[in-house]
């Protein structure tokens, strides 16, 4: 299936209600400290996965729950480790949930902190 990837403005109320409802499914909410959004849409413009950045973290990375598993989070990933490396940024940390860890571990990330139950804290180099 193809995915369309855009950033999503900090003006569109629409698409953030979406990223913010897509959040909430997973267990999320949107930081109030973000510099870009990213949304993956599907061939009917329905958000299917999200993921944000603040300089050099990554946070708020959600897939919804019907397609995980099909490499979405891996394309959120990797485009806005693709612009943030554009911006000239290539040491870049992630938070994101415990369960979440092996995830973002197979994308290149290792952890640094752990919080049982709460976060991980993890960084690509």
């Amino acid at each position: 299936m193809e995915y369309d990837a855009r950033y999503i403005e900090k003006d569109d109320l629409s698409a953030l209600r979406e990223v913010d409802g897509l959040l909430a499914r997973e267990g999320l909410q949107r930081d109030a400290h973000l510099d870009r959004t990213l949304g993956l849409y599907d061939g009917q413009n329905r958000l299917v996965a999200t993921g944000s950045a603040f300089a050099n973290t990554l946070r708020c990375l959600a897939v919804d729950q019907a397609l995980q598993g099909e490499g979405l989070m891996a394309r959120v990933v990797t485009r806005l480790m693709e612009d943030l490396f554009y911006a000239g940024i290539s040491h870049v940390f992630v938070y994101t949930k415990p369960e979440a860890e092996k995830l973002i571990a197979d994308l290149g990330f290792y952890p640094i902190v752990r919080v049982p139950g709460s976060l991980s804290f993890m960084e690509n180099r």
